[in-house]
Protein backbone atom coordinates (compact mmCIF):
# COMPACT_ATOMS: atom_id res chain seq x y z
CA UNK A 1 0.00 0.00 0.00
CA UNK A 2 2.62 1.98 1.13
CA UNK A 3 4.53 2.09 -2.36
CA UNK A 4 1.18 2.80 -4.33
CA UNK A 5 0.71 6.22 -2.12
CA UNK A 6 4.66 6.57 -2.97
CA UNK A 7 4.35 6.37 -6.67
CA UNK A 8 1.20 8.76 -6.61
CA UNK A 9 3.45 11.38 -4.57
CA UNK A 10 5.99 10.89 -6.89
CA UNK A 11 4.12 11.31 -10.37
CA UNK A 12 2.31 14.16 -8.34
CA UNK A 13 5.53 15.82 -7.71
CA UNK A 14 7.12 15.01 -10.90
CA UNK A 15 3.65 16.84 -12.80
CA UNK A 16 4.42 19.86 -10.48
CA UNK A 17 0.32 18.98 -9.25
CA UNK A 18 0.86 18.97 -5.81
CA UNK A 19 0.60 22.43 -5.03
CA UNK A 20 -2.26 22.24 -7.20
CA UNK A 21 -4.21 20.19 -5.60
CA UNK A 22 -2.98 21.51 -2.06
CA UNK A 23 -4.53 25.39 -3.06
CA UNK A 24 -7.84 23.07 -4.32
CA UNK A 25 -7.62 21.29 -0.82
CA UNK A 26 -7.09 24.62 1.36
CA UNK A 27 -9.72 26.21 -0.45
CA UNK A 28 -12.02 23.37 0.12
CA UNK A 29 -11.36 23.88 3.64
CA UNK A 30 -12.24 27.94 3.18
CA UNK A 31 -15.42 27.01 1.49
CA UNK A 32 -16.39 24.84 4.39
CA UNK A 33 -15.40 27.14 7.14
CA UNK A 34 -17.43 29.55 5.15
CA UNK A 35 -20.30 27.35 5.22
CA UNK A 36 -20.20 26.57 8.46
CA UNK A 37 -19.99 30.44 9.73
CA UNK A 38 -22.95 31.26 7.15
CA UNK A 39 -24.55 28.54 9.06
CA UNK A 40 -24.14 30.29 12.32
CA UNK A 41 -24.97 33.73 10.98
CA UNK A 42 -28.20 32.20 9.68
CA UNK A 43 -29.02 30.20 13.29
CA UNK A 44 -28.06 33.74 14.63
CA UNK A 45 -30.47 35.46 12.59
CA UNK A 46 -33.52 33.11 12.77
CA UNK A 47 -33.06 32.86 16.95
CA UNK A 48 -32.71 36.96 16.80
CA UNK A 49 -35.69 36.69 14.84
CA UNK A 50 -37.86 34.42 17.28
CA UNK A 51 -36.36 36.43 20.73
CA UNK A 52 -37.65 39.98 18.62
CA UNK A 53 -41.28 38.37 18.27
CA UNK A 54 -40.82 36.94 21.80
CA UNK A 55 -40.60 40.84 22.82
CA UNK A 56 -42.70 42.46 20.76
CA UNK A 57 -45.35 39.96 22.49
CA UNK A 58 -44.50 40.93 25.97
CA UNK A 59 -43.81 44.60 25.36
CA UNK A 60 -47.60 44.30 23.71
CA UNK A 61 -48.88 42.54 26.92
CA UNK A 62 -47.13 45.62 29.17
CA UNK A 63 -48.57 48.24 26.94
CA UNK A 64 -52.42 46.26 27.61
CA UNK A 65 -51.82 46.25 30.99
CA UNK A 66 -50.78 50.15 31.29
CA UNK A 67 -53.93 50.60 29.29
CA UNK A 68 -56.26 48.78 31.74
CA UNK A 69 -54.41 50.82 34.63
CA UNK A 70 -55.04 54.09 33.17
CA UNK A 71 -58.65 53.04 33.17
CA UNK A 72 -58.57 52.44 36.24
CA UNK A 73 -56.42 55.05 37.65
CA UNK A 74 -59.27 57.29 35.96
CA UNK A 75 -62.23 55.97 37.91
CA UNK A 76 -59.61 56.00 41.06
CA UNK A 77 -59.58 59.64 40.13
CA UNK A 78 -63.22 59.96 39.42
CA UNK A 79 -63.22 58.75 43.38
CA UNK A 80 -61.42 61.15 44.71
CA UNK A 81 -62.64 64.29 42.98
CA UNK A 82 -66.35 63.21 43.98
CA UNK A 83 -65.06 62.75 47.71
CA UNK A 84 -62.98 65.91 47.79
CA UNK A 85 -65.96 68.14 46.44
CA UNK A 86 -68.63 66.39 48.55
CA UNK A 87 -66.56 66.65 52.12
CA UNK A 88 -65.98 70.66 50.90
CA UNK A 89 -69.82 70.53 50.97
CA UNK A 90 -70.16 68.85 53.71
CA UNK A 91 -67.46 71.55 55.69
CA UNK A 92 -69.39 74.54 54.33
CA UNK A 93 -72.62 73.16 55.20
CA UNK A 94 -71.28 72.71 58.98
CA UNK A 95 -69.75 76.54 58.41
CA UNK A 96 -66.33 75.86 57.96
CA UNK A 97 -64.36 77.10 55.24
CA UNK A 98 -62.48 74.93 52.38
CA UNK A 99 -58.47 74.22 52.86
CA UNK A 100 -56.62 77.34 51.68
CA UNK A 101 -53.62 74.79 50.22
CA UNK A 102 -54.22 71.74 47.94
CA UNK A 103 -51.96 69.22 46.43
CA UNK A 104 -53.57 70.18 43.45
CA UNK A 105 -56.38 72.41 41.77
CA UNK A 106 -59.01 70.00 41.51
CA UNK A 107 -61.89 71.24 38.80
CA UNK A 108 -65.61 70.32 39.49
CA UNK A 109 -66.42 67.22 39.34
CA UNK A 110 -67.65 65.57 36.08
CA UNK A 111 -67.85 62.20 36.29
CA UNK A 112 -70.45 58.94 37.01
CA UNK A 113 -70.06 58.10 40.77
CA UNK A 114 -73.25 55.82 41.72
CA UNK A 115 -75.41 57.84 39.29
CA UNK A 116 -74.51 61.42 40.26
CA UNK A 117 -72.86 62.99 37.33
CA UNK A 118 -71.95 66.40 38.78
CA UNK A 119 -72.33 67.72 42.53
CA UNK A 120 -75.76 69.30 42.58
CA UNK A 121 -76.37 72.97 42.60
CA UNK A 122 -78.96 72.58 45.52
CA UNK A 123 -77.74 69.99 47.97
CA UNK A 124 -80.57 68.66 50.35
CA UNK A 125 -80.51 66.31 53.01
CA UNK A 126 -80.84 63.12 49.99
CA UNK A 127 -77.01 64.21 48.74
CA UNK A 128 -75.68 64.90 52.40
CA UNK A 129 -76.58 61.56 53.47
CA UNK A 130 -74.89 60.24 49.94
CA UNK A 131 -71.86 62.66 50.90
CA UNK A 132 -71.41 61.19 54.06
CA UNK A 133 -71.18 57.25 53.05
CA UNK A 134 -68.74 58.60 50.19
CA UNK A 135 -66.36 59.95 52.48
CA UNK A 136 -65.20 56.59 53.23
CA UNK A 137 -65.57 54.83 50.30
CA UNK A 138 -61.73 54.61 49.43
CA UNK A 139 -61.02 52.74 46.33
CA UNK A 140 -57.44 51.39 45.21
CA UNK A 141 -56.22 49.10 42.90
CA UNK A 142 -53.02 46.98 42.46
CA UNK A 143 -51.11 48.01 38.98
CA UNK A 144 -51.36 45.18 36.72
CA UNK A 145 -47.68 43.25 36.60
CA UNK A 146 -48.08 40.73 33.74
CA UNK A 147 -46.19 41.69 31.42
CA UNK A 148 -43.49 43.39 33.47
CA UNK A 149 -43.24 39.74 34.79
CA UNK A 150 -42.69 37.91 31.79
CA UNK A 151 -40.51 41.14 30.39
CA UNK A 152 -38.32 40.52 33.04
CA UNK A 153 -38.07 36.90 33.19
CA UNK A 154 -37.68 36.14 29.37
CA UNK A 155 -33.95 37.77 29.61
CA UNK A 156 -34.73 39.63 26.56
CA UNK A 157 -34.46 43.34 27.56
CA UNK A 158 -30.72 43.41 26.17
CA UNK A 159 -32.96 43.73 22.31
CA UNK A 160 -34.02 47.09 23.96
CA UNK A 161 -31.59 49.30 22.24
CA UNK A 162 -33.31 52.65 24.36
CA UNK A 163 -32.09 51.85 27.69
CA UNK A 164 -34.45 54.80 28.65
CA UNK A 165 -37.47 52.67 27.98
CA UNK A 166 -36.24 50.20 30.36
CA UNK A 167 -36.20 53.23 33.24
CA UNK A 168 -39.46 54.40 32.44
CA UNK A 169 -41.21 51.12 32.62
CA UNK A 170 -39.59 50.41 36.27
CA UNK A 171 -40.33 54.10 37.23
CA UNK A 172 -43.59 53.67 36.28
CA UNK A 173 -43.98 51.02 38.32
CA UNK A 174 -42.13 52.22 41.50
CA UNK A 175 -44.00 55.24 41.64
CA UNK A 176 -47.47 53.86 41.36
CA UNK A 177 -46.35 51.52 44.61
CA UNK A 178 -45.07 54.40 46.43
CA UNK A 179 -48.13 56.73 45.93
CA UNK A 180 -51.16 54.57 44.75
CA UNK A 181 -49.99 51.16 45.87
CA UNK A 182 -51.16 49.19 49.04
CA UNK A 183 -49.01 50.89 51.78
CA UNK A 184 -50.51 53.93 50.64
CA UNK A 185 -53.87 52.71 50.63
CA UNK A 186 -53.57 51.27 54.04
CA UNK A 187 -52.79 54.78 55.58
CA UNK A 188 -55.99 56.20 54.21
CA UNK A 189 -58.45 52.90 55.43
CA UNK A 190 -56.63 54.26 59.11
CA UNK A 191 -58.46 57.77 58.25
CA UNK A 192 -61.48 56.42 57.08
CA UNK A 193 -61.48 53.97 60.01
CA UNK A 194 -60.60 56.90 62.36
CA UNK A 195 -64.06 58.76 61.00
CA UNK A 196 -66.00 56.06 61.08
CA UNK A 197 -65.28 55.56 64.86
CA UNK A 198 -65.71 59.02 65.79
CA UNK A 199 -69.18 58.57 63.75
CA UNK A 200 -69.85 55.57 65.31
CA UNK A 201 -68.61 56.83 69.05
CA UNK A 202 -71.07 59.89 68.69
CA UNK A 203 -74.11 57.57 68.32
CA UNK A 204 -74.17 58.01 64.20
CA UNK A 205 -74.28 55.25 61.82
CA UNK A 206 -73.65 55.95 57.97
CA UNK A 207 -75.23 52.46 57.15
CA UNK A 208 -78.32 52.92 59.13
CA UNK A 209 -78.51 56.11 57.31
CA UNK A 210 -77.71 59.76 59.16
CA UNK A 211 -80.21 62.28 60.85
CA UNK A 212 -77.93 65.02 58.68
CA UNK A 213 -78.90 67.92 61.37
CA UNK A 214 -77.78 66.03 64.10
CA UNK A 215 -74.45 65.19 62.09
CA UNK A 216 -74.02 68.91 61.62
CA UNK A 217 -74.57 70.36 65.11
CA UNK A 218 -72.04 67.54 66.17
CA UNK A 219 -69.52 68.67 63.36
CA UNK A 220 -70.03 72.80 64.42
CA UNK A 221 -69.03 71.34 68.10
CA UNK A 222 -66.59 68.93 67.82
CA UNK A 223 -63.16 70.08 65.84
CA UNK A 224 -61.70 66.54 66.40
CA UNK A 225 -64.17 65.18 63.65
CA UNK A 226 -63.13 68.30 61.80
CA UNK A 227 -59.96 67.79 61.46
CA UNK A 228 -60.66 64.47 60.87
CA UNK A 229 -62.76 65.20 57.90
CA UNK A 230 -59.98 67.59 56.79
CA UNK A 231 -57.36 64.55 56.52
CA UNK A 232 -59.92 62.77 54.01
CA UNK A 233 -60.15 65.57 51.98
CA UNK A 234 -56.50 66.41 52.09
CA UNK A 235 -55.73 62.38 51.33
CA UNK A 236 -58.74 62.64 48.19
CA UNK A 237 -56.41 65.77 46.72
CA UNK A 238 -53.61 63.45 47.16
CA UNK A 239 -54.64 60.51 45.25
CA UNK A 240 -56.53 62.53 42.91
CA UNK A 241 -53.45 64.42 41.88
CA UNK A 242 -51.12 61.76 42.23
CA UNK A 243 -53.79 59.70 39.65
CA UNK A 244 -53.62 62.28 37.51
CA UNK A 245 -49.76 62.46 37.27
CA UNK A 246 -49.79 58.73 36.73
CA UNK A 247 -51.77 58.48 33.73
CA UNK A 248 -49.95 60.97 31.99
CA UNK A 249 -47.07 59.16 32.69
CA UNK A 250 -48.33 56.11 31.46
CA UNK A 251 -49.68 57.00 28.87
CA UNK A 252 -46.32 58.92 27.22
CA UNK A 253 -45.03 55.00 28.25
CA UNK A 254 -47.41 53.38 26.04
CA UNK A 255 -46.23 55.83 23.16
CA UNK A 256 -42.97 54.90 23.64
CA UNK A 257 -43.27 51.55 24.15
CA UNK A 258 -45.05 51.96 21.09
CA UNK A 259 -42.41 52.90 19.18
CA UNK A 260 -39.97 50.55 20.74
CA UNK A 261 -42.05 47.71 19.26
CA UNK A 262 -41.82 49.05 15.97
CA UNK A 263 -37.71 49.52 16.21
CA UNK A 264 -37.54 45.73 16.86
Amino acid sequence: MLPFFRKIRWRLAANNQFFKYSRYAIGEIVLVVIGILIALQINNWNENRKSKLILKSHLETLKSDLESDIKNLELLMNNASFRYHSMHVILKRAGFKENNVAFYNIPKFKGDFFGYKSIPDEIDSTFLQFAFTAVGYISHFDATMNGLDQLKNSGLLSFIDDKNIIEEIDDYYIRHERFLGKKEWQSLIYYKQYWITLLTENGFSPDAGLVINDVMKWLQKDPEAVAALRNLVTNAEFIYANSILQIEIGNNLIENIGKTIENL
